[in-house]
């Protein structure tokens, strides 16, 4: 738990913390579009590399939830810990660790006093979008850079 902790903490600084990168110059879109691809690329690597662990709940959290949000799409926790691909136990732990971490939120559900709905904070929707700007402007940068090796 100490070491879930720490992880939490250092994934928050990370993500709320720090200024962000303007993402001005790439489409809102665009940028979910590339989260969304990264989600489903991970669930690719255990089609490609099977019986390989390479679990990041956390991450896998914070991209469901971000790209649920652009489509103002509610997330149930049990929608949510399929998303996290782990055990529902522990990935009701990093729920429980993000929210208090202020990385997600928790509402309640306006029919059902029972059930909560589950959405990204609004600076960690922001961070994601910094975040997925810079990746594709750095993907432009490194094919750039191989299209002119190729072309010499």
């Amino acid at each position: 738990m100490a070491d879930m902790a720490q992880g939490l903490a250092a994934l928050a600084d990370k993500l709320v913390g720090q200024p962000q990168a303007s993402g001005a110059d790439v489409a809102e879109a665009d940028c979910i579009a590339f989260l969304e691809g990264q989600f489903r690329i991970r669930r690719l690597r255990a089609r490609h590399l099977p019986g390989l662990s390479l679990g990041e709940p956390a991450w896998d959290i914070l991209l469901d939830l971000a790209v649920a949000h652009y489509w103002r799409r509610e997330t149930s926790v049990t929608s949510l810990c399929i998303a996290a691909d782990v055990p529902s136990t522990t990935a009701l732990r990093w729920i429980n660790g993000m929210t208090k971490e202020g990385l997600i939120v928790r509402r309640p559900c306006q029919r059902d006093g029972r059930r909560s709905f589950l959405g990204i904070s609004p600076e960690s929707y922001q961070a994601m979008l910094a975040l997925a700007a810079d990746a594709l402007r750095t993907g432009d940068r490194v094919r750039a850079r191989y299209q002119r090796s190729a072309a010499a």
